[in-house]
């Protein structure tokens, strides 16, 4: 089934939805019901920076930020990234590389966000245990004063 960038010139709605090619002209807003178009403005041709012995690159869904590029680009070395911020593939077997580097790449961020990731939990536990410990400390005052009343009468 292909995804379909579309438009709704209604509610200025604008998403991805999947669908049957037979039903591509039956598709209604999600927000208001009124029929869709497509949205031409997020289909752009990846600008290919390198085409191989004259194969043409195909771009795959996964887009990179410029913030990201220069990083993703230096420690993942079969990746290859258009304008846009698309990834660019060649054939199956360069795609299956570069998705077992950006793999391999997002262990090595999550590994390096432990530290930091673990000390924010710590934190937050400290904190829970402190508000339980209040809780707990505000329970006994009330039950005290709830049996010194009781005694009174």
């Amino acid at each position: 089934m292909p995804c379909y960038d579309l438009h709704c010139p209604a509610c200025d709605h604008r998403y991805e939805d999947f669908a049957p090619m037979a039903l591509r002209f039956t598709l209604r807003c999600p927000r208001c019901g009124d029929k869709v178009e497509n949205d031409w403005s997020s289909q752009r041709a990846p600008a290919v920076e390198k085409d191989w012995h004259g194969s043409k690159a195909r771009s795959i869904g996964l887009l990179i930020t410029d913030e990201e590029r220069d990083e993703v680009l230096r420690e993942c070395p079969s990746v290859e990234v258009n304008k846009a911020g698309q990834l660019i593939s060649h054939n199956r077997g360069h795609h299956r590389n570069q998705m077992k580097e950006l793999s391999a790449y997002q262990k090595r961020l999550v590994q390096k966000d432990a530290p930091a990731r673990e000390a924010k939990k710590r934190a937050e536990d400290a904190e829970k245990a402190e508000r339980l410990k209040s809780l707990k400390e505000i329970a006994r005052d009330t039950l005290r004063r709830r049996r010194q009343q009781l005694k009174r009468i």
